[in-house]
């Protein structure tokens, strides 16, 4: 692929848009596919807090952050989507995947990209 220098910019203004801005597209699917790979929930792990909290767990490999969401995909009421926007957005400071200008996945409801 080509090397695109208008998508390092893109990037960044996606990643510093506001909840507002990307209201189209709910936080739970943005966290689901920009954020999941890295931090998901340790094995065995049994939901504690409600939807959309940020929590941490000890394991072998050391720490991890993760949220938990609904798993049967169930839209989650504007005021859980908006406090996992929150953490999303305080969160995303200290995350070594945003830090290095990662694009952000959109989902635009297509069943494929190509």
């Amino acid at each position: 692929m080509p090397w695109r220098p208008w998508l390092l910019p893109a990037a960044w203004l996606v990643l510093a848009l506001p909840p507002q801005a990307m209201a189209a597209q709910s936080a739970a699917t943005f966290w689901a596919l920009n954020c999941r790979g890295c931090h998901s929930a340790p094995p065995g792990h049994r939901p504690s807090q409600p939807p959309g909290v940020g929590q941490f767990a000890q394991t072998e490999g050391g720490r991890i952050f993760f949220i938990d969401l609904p798993a049967d995909g169930t839209p989650m009421p504007a005021d859980q989507d908006a406090r996992l926007w929150r953490e999303i957005l305080t969160w995303k400071a200290s995350c070594h995947v945003i830090l290095q200008a990662a694009p952000s996945v959109r989902y635009t409801g297509q069943s494929y990209v190509r």
